[in-house]
């Protein structure tokens, strides 16, 4: 059995919700962060395999241990042109983050992380089934312990 949790669905459970992006959203962005991570906990606590997709950069790693014992943390990444590619894709969404200086800053910070040593999948020229088969062996391999 799995489940997949989308972060971005729970920011939508606030009523006074400020842009994520901001650093004014810092105390936001936190509760949001342990919301999904105590369902993600919960689920899991429950026998469930979790899936916990969206922009989680490595910056919330120390939050994540706190609140999970168990996770594997997997970085699907692609190069800047690629990812401005999919940010004007999905520009008609109203999202905040589609927003190509606030992706070329985030793609910066995580180019940093990969760059120091974390795994991840690179994603440019891969179908989802192609992302998921390669990380099904890497996580076999144990690439994505934390």
């Amino acid at each position: 059995m799995g489940v997949c949790l989308e972060t971005d669905v729970f920011y939508r459970f606030l009523t006074h919700r400020q842009d994520p992006s901001t650093a004014e959203s810092h105390t936001q962005n936190t509760a949001v962060t342990r919301a999904f991570l105590n369902a993600a906990r919960s689920f899991y606590s429950d026998g469930y395999d979790v899936f916990v997709d969206g922009v989680i950069g490595p910056w919330w790693l120390d939050t994540i241990r706190e609140v999970l014992p168990v996770f594997q943390y997997a970085l699907l990444h692609a190069d800047l042109a690629t990812v401005l590619q999919r940010t004007t894709q999905r520009a008609n969404t109203k999202q905040a983050s589609a927003n190509p200086e606030l992706v070329r800053t985030m793609h910066g910070q995580f180019e940093a992380v990969i760059n120091d040593g974390a795994e991840a999948i690179d994603t440019a020229e891969k179908t989802p089934e192609q992302v998921f088969e390669e990380f099904l062996v890497r996580q076999a391999r144990g690439d994505f312990d934390c």
